[in-house]
């Protein structure tokens, strides 16, 4: 566990999806603390800067977060590619993706950054800019579109409420089987007179229709081709005459058979 030294937090962090979801946003930053800046071994597994060792339970533990809401923010930060997460046992290992966006260079260039910025901020010749220049970038995912998405707006015939979205998106879509289902559904739903008429006006808010799991709904599913009926004729209990016919004797039918 890393026990010195600092990370640095962007402010575009509060722009962040996940920044309003208490449980996700302290799991991520645990995360962050805990993973090591340097390669290191634990139990025979070496750990690159960026990965750290714990279990869900050892979360649980160290943030006071339930370990039902520790495994879902898990689930949040893999669905948006912040972490990854591999397993040995009773432990795994997690990758903070980007780790290095959180890091300091070298300790020399840091304390020269920081007498420039002093110099600056009380020499009164030199004239502040209060516009930030080459920001860093906000940490992937913040406001990034999974791959997974992507396509389930591109899919989505109505462009509302992306945020609201997203988010549910992450929460509700852990697997490409359900990914497929949706977009299957999605397919079928588009060509729907429910979906059609009125210029799609009744179509559903995107973030609502996952919440409410709609894609899972029986009316949403493209309905399976019946094949067509094979033609059958009727067997007699026997032969009958054609004067019988004629003289209104009806037939027994007895049962029935498919015409080759």
């Amino acid at each position: 566990m890393a026990n010195e030294g600092y990370i640095k937090l962007y402010r575009r962090m509060m722009k962040w999806g996940w920044y309003t979801d208490t449980p996700t946003k302290c799991v991520f930053l645990h995360l962050l603390f805990l993973a090591c800046y340097e390669p290191c071994y634990y139990k025979g597994v070496q750990l690159e800067p960026g990965q750290a060792v714990s279990s869900i339970r050892q979360i649980s533990t160290d943030t006071g977060i339930s370990v039902q809401s520790v495994r879902t923010a898990i689930n949040h930060l893999k669905s948006t590619q912040e972490i990854t997460q591999c397993e040995h046992g009773k432990f795994s290992v997690f990758t903070v993706n980007n780790y290095s966006d959180y890091q300091c260079a070298n300790t020399e260039a840091n304390k020269q950054v920081t007498q420039n910025q002093h110099s600056a901020n009380t020499d009164p010749n030199i004239k502040k800019n209060k516009e930030v220049k080459n920001t860093p970038h906000t940490p992937q995912g913040a406001d990034a579109d999974s791959p997974a998405f992507t396509k389930f707006w591109a899919a989505y015939p109505k462009k509302v409420g992306k945020a609201d979205a997203r988010k549910k998106f992450a929460a509700l879509v852990q697997d490409d089987a359900t990914l497929s289902a949706i977009l299957s559904s999605l397919a079928y739903l588009k060509t729907t007179p429910q979906w059609t008429k009125d210029n799609g006006q009744y179509i559903p808010n995107p973030a609502t229709w996952l919440n409410q799991k709609r894609w899972q709904d029986e009316a949403s599913q493209p309905q399976k081709p019946t094949a067509p009926e094979k033609p059958r004729r009727p067997i007699f209990d026997r032969e009958y005459t054609r004067e019988e016919r004629i003289n209104g004797v009806v037939p027994k039918i007895i049962g029935w058979e498919d015409v080759e």
